[in-house]
């Protein structure tokens, strides 16, 4: 395999990877309801063909417009209302709540799939059991064989049993995706691997991005290593400030020197991710030795502030080596002190667990 292959394998399985991370996010944001069943299907088109849906019972506005692209994949709902009472009052058998069906078919080929969702019920001790059997299927029903199947991703084991199934039309393909993905899709790939690149090159890094910025964890991931490790006296802390609000935060108060603050850090625009690093020449000694081990390294403080003054809130950080007596600690907090009062919340995202014990925070507001 030579390096070219190589790299489009790679980025094959970075594909798969934003794929899958949108599907789980679609299911969290889909499967919302209490008392609503509610089925999530995915349809992987792997063949290098167009498959056209020729006939269904989920609901579609125009069948035509149900096409999936060569090497795509596209999506089905359905749901249905749950009635807790009316399942508490079955006597002992078998309830069907959902059932569904789709074919899709390009030529002589076609695939049949359908789904149920059955309650099953048995005499119990005290009241009837209740067993959700979660049934799909998906076959070769065309005149020319088509290889077929059908996954549960995911379900609900408590009413009302949402789930979430995966169906396949033909055999995953290398390098397939990559060439049938979106041009969004692939730029997202490209960034992420020219800001780890040039994030290598120059360690003092800075910037501003929209919250709806793609692969923004792996952004993270590619700055906090692009900061090295060589220089084990000097501690580097990241900050990634993402404001949530529709307000500007400036900054109002800091133990850094005007002139050694990034710039990016001095406003906190609505909707925008800040990040930046510091560094600060912290000398470790040996963890039996305690006298320089017990003070706090790396210290940093903001105070940022809204326009009227009412929304304030102050970002501390700390990291304390390790002693004879105490596990080395990376400390960090965000704190609302305004007259109103502003949500926010800090998290260690990353950290070097060696000199010079560098680490990441994540902060949200709002």
């Amino acid at each position: 395999m030579n390096y070219e292959q190589e790299s489009q394998l790679i980025k094959e399985e970075k594909l798969k990877t934003i794929y899958e991370n949108r599907k789980i996010a679609d299911w969290k944001n889909f499967n919302q309801g209490k008392n609503t069943i509610e089925l999530l299907v995915y349809i992987h088109n792997n063949t290098p063909e167009t498959i056209q849906l020729t006939e269904t019972d989920f609901e579609v506005e125009d069948l035509s417009e149900c096409d999936i692209p060569p090497y795509s994949i596209a999506s089905m709902g359905a749901q249905s209302r749950f009635n807790h009472d009316r399942l508490g009052a079955l006597s002992p058998g078998n309830k069907t709540f959902i059932d569904k069906f789709f074919k899709y078919a390009a030529g002589d080929k076609q695939c049949h799939f359908d789904t149920r969702l059955v309650v099953k019920s048995s005499f119990g001790v005290f009241e009837p059991t209740r067993t959700p059997v979660w049934d799909h299927q998906a076959r070769s029903t065309g005149r020319k064989s088509l290889i077929c199947s059908s996954q549960l991703r995911n379900r609900d084991l408590q009413a009302p049993y949402s789930y979430w199934l995966d169906v396949h039309i033909g055999t995953e393909q290398p390098g397939t995706l990559i060439a049938n993905a979106s041009q969004t899709d692939l730029d997202s790939i490209e960034l992420a691997e020219q800001t780890y690149l040039d994030n290598l090159e120059y360690s003092e890094s800075e910037g501003k991005h929209p919250t709806s910025f793609p692969n923004m964890d792996d952004f993270k991931d590619a700055i906090f290593a692009s900061q090295g490790t060589t220089n084990i006296t000097t501690t580097t802390a990241v900050f990634f400030i993402t404001n949530n609000t529709s307000e500007n935060f400036k900054l109002i108060d800091s133990n850094i020197h005007p002139e050694h603050l990034h710039p990016v850090a001095k406003l906190l625009r609505p909707k925008e991710t800040t990040y930046f690093c510091e560094k600060t020449v912290s000398n470790f000694l040996d963890p039996s030795t305690t006298d320089q081990n017990n003070r706090a390294h790396a210290q940093r403080l903001f105070t940022y502030s809204d326009a009227k003054g009412d929304h304030v809130f102050q970002i501390t950080t700390d990291f304390r080596p390790e002693t004879p007596t105490h596990a080395k600690t990376w400390n960090h907090k965000v704190d609302s002190i305004g007259v109103a009062h502003v949500s926010c919340s800090s998290t260690l995202n990353n950290t070097l667990n060696r000199a010079p014990y560098s680490y990441l925070i994540d902060i949200q507001i709002g």
